[in-house]
């Protein structure tokens, strides 16, 4: 998996239980003592809840930069640094950003890189608290724990915080202090409210856009733009006079290339067409080449690179010149010169430059007329026009013609700003052809509209459709006659051949694909569809053709065959032959029969009957009757009198066609088409992907309404245990309290979303340009079907009560529900002294089954989550899995007892199992990824807004939702006393530890919707969370690496401790653990792997937009959430036995609980605990800061 290594400053909140509690009271009895009570409830009660939540969909974005101590952004110098300089780090943050009624908390922000044993930083300001805080991590060598650094040190009274009327600022003043080892730290940010949750924008945002810009730093060294850039782009397309955007162009059309910038545009030179063919003015040059630039575009930062020559012929060529003080059209001969262009910092580059060598004897008016008046620099250089028409002299054809295709090649383009800094070209320039012309050329501009006139970008079976197509051609060239002169170069002599052309038929051809499968196949149909028009007979001609490839689930090939059809219909057609423009009318459809499916090629081929002649010395149109028998023998000259007459010729003009809707969809079939739309540098949607048209970008606002009604019923155990291992001593006690149990939720609701749109100044968008703006989004408003590429935002734009009947898997207006609850608490005695003691108490519970793909992640059997700029996300973890409802429930009281509740003293060598088993439990299994994205999503996200419906695909498991039945869950509680003495020695060895030793269960699974063979090769994650509170600070470890930022990546350990490294509380057990696997009929052991995982997938998972949970519980800062993984699943039972151990004396040395705090690196503020991890073999470094919050 790739893993983007991000670092997360979290603020834990700890609850002190510290109060004034009298020590216990002395036992009668010195012996240990311990006591198990237990009790038996089933209850119900009746529940109701409203809600509403707004968020910003697309909205106000967060924007970072980086001064120098002089204000000059360090972007100016390719983000270099030395050691000594202060910076000042800005971060302005839209309250709009955080949501309607939130407020923030803190603002934090790190450097870090994605190796080993690397220096990192990080910083805070807590708003809450107003305090600042900041830590420095390095390594040395020899040693493997990171050791505390000055190398970046905050200046606190320097810094600054700042709230506005709608922003908050935030200003870091820090120093690069001490040298390191030059390299460069990426850095990033996030935001907290006051909730304590992290603020992200919506994954839509996220997902296309990318991120809040964040520089990196680069610390002695300058940054590569290869490396790291945040580029300034320009687009360019070709347009008439009315603006709008043209393919084709004869002799004396204007035509106006344009190109627009979001900086100023300082200069380039475009070589955009050869204007003759003309072998007078052709040249020979060399030109100077870098060796290996064929190879990678790398060797241009070399400035020592190594030159070779290339020869080059050369036609005269018209060029787009803008500089300084000059925007022109230039005729004349490419040059290539190469300079090397300092970016700053250190850091330089190699740029071609592209010149025109002008040539006296080529007249530029002879070939192209400028227009001078709409030729020039506006809007202050940030949009250049180039405007004017060509002459009947222009000839870009080398054979008998004198039309071609002109399309410049960006690539090959530099284009700089006004300070020499390169601007890169939009994607879109080239995936959208909006510089391919055609002059004099055969091109053709192919429609398909609805009987309404609309482009038809979604059709259905049986609806008529209207096929245009535009054929720019010289009517003869068609139907007709042309003279050629041709020149004979070794007599010097010349010839006319006269070429007649009648046009015989038209053949369009469209062909796509679509799958699907049931719970044992799955299928592949290839669909062409051909129509033929004959121009002769007036009679059109149709076939369809099916290729049918059948699969086993998860198998080979079956068999494939090809079922020929007529499902395509013509009913009429029309052809007008124009001088320059024939334009043909179809009138057809698909008929009922039709499979859906999208158009994903279509090719056009032209069909002509060709005759030749050539001119005799009389003047007659003829064959060459002189060479019969003469140059050609009597057979050669009758082949070629054959080759000359009623010979039919098809000519394919398919890369000459651009059709409008790019892929018609037929039908309803899920097909993924890249989005339209953009995100712009704020935070807006762009409609048109093109953000140098202002006016379609807007701010969209959602507000979701919920109502819900029904009763939870609870049936269940609790188990308590208490353990005296030195009656009359107090401070040693343990007691516990466990649940065992299912929690069943029986919900009715309502549910319905309101979107909110505005311009991007803050202005509604009114309800006349609401319509245009769906007339954009949608095919078919009152069908919900989208037009392609707006699939994951047109829900956006209409406001409804949600109808689900269509979610397979999903209820209309009832969610039942049913938590399998297990859990446990640990409480003991942290300090005391005189009548005051302070209390630990560590809660650890289970949280849920996922699906997961081992190996893709660094975890080794176990589930990876990582952290990509503010968004959780995981290419491993497939399925998230709730149960919905269980057939029967067994408690197993302690003792083997009946009753359903009772109280006993034991010894302390008595060993106690309990335990709770549910069977034949029904799940709903839910993809937890969005397809096409990098999105989760959760159980309330398919009942709270129509979004839960983007990206599901049935015929991929991975986006489906789908039913299942595990035979049993149980799990078997063993809980045992180890009077074992403290070892100072033995990090894992400390005095009177309790375990409970879990015997866990999870049975065979069988599929409802899908047959069992997609879980082939899977995996299974069974997880729990544990927190620790008291009144010291939390500390958290897996293995020996300290974990205090529980929404971090994930990092793989075998077991996990809850305490000080030198005062443990509590320890669980999950990775490296024995199992065993009925899909090997239980025959080898195997082990499993963990890993933690951060809480934010645990809250998109099971909570709602306002953070009511599908579980008992609620997910909270403080919690860190452990993985126990199987890689050998595949939906077959599992027993393994993970371990959860509590140490009930925190005193081993006699002295109170150590508290071990580090001050802030300028040494002012509250004190603060701050840890670099690092992640072993996941090579993760992550810095965290854990403070103490003010309410």
């Amino acid at each position: 998996m790739r893993k983007i290594i991000t670092v997360m400053l979290i603020t834990l909140l700890f609850v002190s239980f510290t109060g004034a509690i009298n020590p216990a009271v002395a036992q009668t009895t010195p012996d240990p003592t311990l006591r198990v009570a237990w009790e038996v409830a089933e209850e119900t009660i009746q529940v109701e809840h409203s809600e509403q939540h707004s968020h910003w969909v697309f909205g106000p974005q967060p924007t970072v930069w980086i001064e120098y101590a002089n204000g000059t952004d360090i972007a100016e110098n390719s983000y270099r640094v030395e050691v000594g300089y202060d910076l000042f780090i800005n971060i302005i943050i839209p309250k709009a950003f955080l949501g309607v009624g939130n407020e923030l908390d803190s603002i934090q922000f790190w450097g870090t890189r994605d190796v080993l044993r690397s220096p990192s930083f990080g910083l805070e300001y807590n708003a809450t608290a107003e305090r600042w805080n900041c830590v420095a991590f390095i390594y040395v060598p020899g040693v493997e724990e990171p050791r505390s650094s000055s190398f970046i040190q905050l200046d606190s009274l320097a810094s600054s915080f700042t709230e506005e009327t709608d922003y908050y600022e935030v200003i870091f003043a820090i120093t690069y202090s001490t040298l390191i080892l030059p390299q460069i730290l990426s850095t990033g940010m996030q935001v907290i409210d006051k909730d304590g949750r992290p603020v992200m924008p919506s994954w839509l945002a996220q997902n296309i856009r990318g991120e809040f810009g964040s520089p990196p730093i680069g610390f002695g060294i300058a940054v590569n733009p290869f490396d790291f850039s945040l580029p300034n782009y320009y687009y360019a397309d070709i347009v008439n006079e009315f603006a709008n955007i043209i393919h084709y162009v004869d002799v004396n059309d204007t035509f106006i290339v344009r190109m627009m910038s979001s900086v100023q545009i300082g200069r380039t030179l475009i070589p955009f067409t050869q204007l003759t063919q003309n072998l007078s003015y052709m040249i020979t040059v060399n030109w100077t080449y870098p060796v290996g630039l064929d190879v990678s575009e790398a060797v241009l930062f070399n400035k020592d690179l190594t030159w070779t020559q290339r020869e080059f012929d050369l036609y005269p060529f018209m060029f787009l010149n803008v500089n300084s003080s000059d925007v022109s059209v230039l005729a004349g001969y490419i040059d290539l010169t190469w300079e090397w262009l300092n970016l700053g910092g250190g850091i330089g580059m190699w740029f071609p430059h592209l010149s025109v060598i002008e040539n006296s004897t080529i007249e530029l008016s002879q070939y192209y007329v400028a227009d001078e008046v709409n030729t020039g620099a506006f809007d202050d250089r940030h949009r250049i026009q180039w405007a004017g028409y060509f002459t009947n002299e222009t000839d870009l054809d080398p054979g008998f013609g004198f039309g071609g295709i002109i399309e410049p090649e960006m690539g090959l383009v530099t284009v700089l700003d006004v300070d020499d800094k390169p601007i890169i070209a939009r994607p879109e320039i080239k995936e959208r052809a909006t510089l391919k012309l055609s002059f004099r050329a055969a091109f053709i501009e192919a429609f398909v509209y609805k009987m309404d006139g609309s482009i038809a970008n979604v059709a259905q079976q049986g609806e008529p459709l209207n096929l245009t197509l535009l054929v720019h051609r010289d009517v003869n060239e068609l139907n007709g006659s042309i003279v050629y002169e041709i020149l004979d170069i070794d007599s010097g002599l010349t010839a006319l051949f006269n070429l007649t052309q009648q046009l015989k038929d038209i053949t369009i051809e469209v062909k796509g694909s679509i799958m699907d499968g049931n719970e044992t196949h799955y299928w592949r149909i290839d669909i062409t569809h051909k129509m033929v028009l004959d121009f002769e007979t007036g009679m059109p001609t149709t076939i369809s053709s099916y290729r049918v490839n059948m699969y086993l689930r998860g198998g080979a090939l079956l068999w494939s065959v090809t079922l020929p059809t007529i499902h395509l219909l013509v009913s009429d057609f029309d052809l007008t032959l124009g001088t320059d423009l024939s334009i043909l009318e179809v009138m057809f459809n698909f008929d009922s029969e039709a499979l859906s499916m999208v158009i994903e090629r279509a090719t056009v081929k032209v069909g002509i009957i060709q005759n030749v002649r050539i001119q005799d010395q009389y003047g007659n149109w003829t064959y060459p009757y002189w060479l019969n028998d003469t140059q050609l023998t009597i057979e050669q000259y009758n082949a070629l009198v054959d080759s000359w007459t009623d010979q039919y010729n098809q000519i394919d003009l398919s890369t000459s066609t651009i059709w409008s809707p790019r892929n018609l969809r037929l039908g309803v079939v899920p097909y993924y088409t890249p989005p339209t739309w953009v995100v712009t540098d704020n935070g807006a949607i762009d409609l048109d992907g093109n953000i140098f048209t202002e006016d379609d970008q807007y701010f969209i606002l959602r507000t979701g309404y919920w109502d819900h009604w029904g009763n939870i019923t609870v049936n269940g155990m609790r188990v308590g245990v208490g353990f005296d291992p030195s009656p009359g001593q107090p401070g040693d006690e343990f007691w516990s309290e466990n649940w065992m149990g299912v929690v069943k939720q029986e919900i009715w609701f309502t549910t319905n979303e309101t979107f909110y749109w505005y311009h991007t100044d803050g202005s509604p968008v009114s309800p006349i340009e609401m319509v245009e703006i769906q007339s954009t989004l949608w095919a078919d408003i009152d069908n919900d079907i989208p037009l392609p590429g707006y699939e994951y935002v047109s829900w956006l734009s209409k406001n409804r009560t949600l109808d689900l009947s269509t979610i397979p898997g999903i209820e209309q207006g009832r969610w039942t529900s049913t938590w399998f609850a297990w859990g446990t608490t640990q409480n003991f005695w942290v300090s005391i002294a005189g009548d005051q003691a302070t209390l630990a108490h560590f809660k650890a519970e289970y949280a849920g089954l996922l699906i997961f793909n081992d190996g893709i992640g660094p975890s080794e059997s176990a589930p990876d989550f990582s952290i990509v700029r503010g968004q959780v996300v995981t290419e491993e973890v497939t399925h998230l899995v709730l149960i919905d409802d269980v057939e029967s429930v067994e408690l197993r009281r302690p003792f083997g007892a009946t009753n359903s509740s009772g109280d006993v003293i034991v010894d302390p060598d008595t060993e106690v199992r309990f335990g709770v088993t549910v069977s034949n439990v029904d799940v709903t299994i839910y993809p937890l990824q969005v397809e096409h994205s990098s999105a989760l999503r959760g159980a309330w996200d398919f009942r709270q807004s129509y979004q839960g419906v983007i990206g599901l695909n049935s015929t991929n498991f991975d986006y489906w939702i789908t039913d299942a039945t595990i035979e049993e869950m149980a799990f078997d509680i063993t809980f045992n006393v180890d009077m074992v003495e403290f070892d100072p020695e033995d990090s894992q060895t400390w005095n009177h530890a309790v375990s409970f030793k879990v015997d866990q269960v999870i049975g065979d699974w069988t599929l409802t919707d899908f047959d069992n063979s997609v879980l082939n090769g899977r995996s299974l994650a069974v997880n729990f969370f544990g927190v620790l509170t008291s009144g010291t600070a939390t500390r958290y470890y897996a293995d020996e690496r300290p974990v205090t930022d529980s929404n971090s990546a994930s990092l793989d350990a075998s077991y996990y401790r809850f305490g000080d490294e030198d005062t443990p509380y509590a320890e669980v057990s999950m990775g490296e653990l024995p199992y065993i696997w009925g899909g090997d009929s239980y025959t080898e052991t195997h082990y499993s792997g963990s890993s933690t995982a951060p809480i934010g997938a645990f809250s998109i998972m099971y909570e709602s937009a306002s953070g009511n949970s599908v579980t008992n519980w609620n997910v909270d800062v403080s919690m860190l959430f452990m993985t126990a993984g199987y890689s050998n699943w595949g939906g077959h039972d599992i027993i393994c036995d993970p371990v959860f151990v509590a140490y009930t004396s925190s005193l081993q040395s006699g002295a109170s609980t150590t508290t071990t705090t580090t001050p802030s690196t300028n040494g002012e503020g509250n004190p603060a605990t701050l840890y670099l991890i690092v992640g072993g073999v996941v090579a993760l470094v992550v810095i965290v800061c854990v403070m103490y919050r003010r309410r």
